[in-house]
C-alpha cells in the first residue's frame, strides 16, 4: 500500500482519491492472494449509539474467520477507551489470543487497505464486485 502513495500523500483515502486512482488501489488490492475481510454492519434498524462499535466488536469475535486473526489494528478515535476495554475483554475471556493496537490512519497501511474496501462495498455496483471473492458481510442482528 505504501507504493501506492502518491507524493505528498501522508496516507490513501478513497473519498479523495479519483476513479483511475481507485481502481490502481483495488487492482493491487485484488492481485493480492492472502487476505480476506469481514464487513459489519450495525443493523439499519437499530439506532446507532455509543455502545454499536462494542456491539460490532463483539460481533466479530464470534464469526468463524475470528479464530485465524492474529493481529487487529483499529484507527484511534475517541472511542479508544472503550474498544481497549472490549479487546482486553476479549483477549480474557475469548478462545484464542490476538495482538490488537490503535493506529493514526496516516501510521499504518493496513487501515488504508481497510478504508478502499470499505469504501468499494459501500460505494456498491463494480465496485463492489471487484472485492467480491475477498470479503464476507455481516449484518448485525436488531
Amino acid at each position: 500500500m505504501g507504493a501506492l502513495r502518491v507524493k505528498g500523500q501522508s496516507r490513501i483515502h478513497m473519498k479523495q482519491e479519483s476513479d483511475n486512482r481507485r481502481r490502481e488501489i483495488l487492482g493491487v488490492l485484488n492481485s493480492l492472494k492472502d487476505w480476506d475481510a469481514l464487513i459489519l454492519q450495525s443493523n439499519k434498524a437499530s439506532r446507532v449509539t455509543a455502545d454499536t462499535r462494542q456491539k460490532l466488536l463483539l460481533l466479530m469475535a464470534q464469526h468463524h474467520v475470528w479464530q485465524s486473526v492474529g493481529e487487529v489494528v483499529i484507527e484511534d478515535s475517541t472511542d479508544s477507551a472503550r474498544d481497549r476495554k472490549t479487546l482486553a475483554w476479549l483477549m480474557k475471556n475469548g478462545v484464542h489470543q490476538f495482538k490488537y493496537s490503535f493506529s493514526k490512519p496516516s501510521q499504518d497501511p493496513g487501515l488504508w487497505a481497510a478504508d478502499a474496501v470499505v469504501w468499494a462495498f459501500a460505494k456498491g455496483g463494480p465496485w463492489r464486485a471487484s472485492l467480491r471473492d475477498h470479503v464476507d458481510h455481516v449484518v448485525a442482528p436488531s
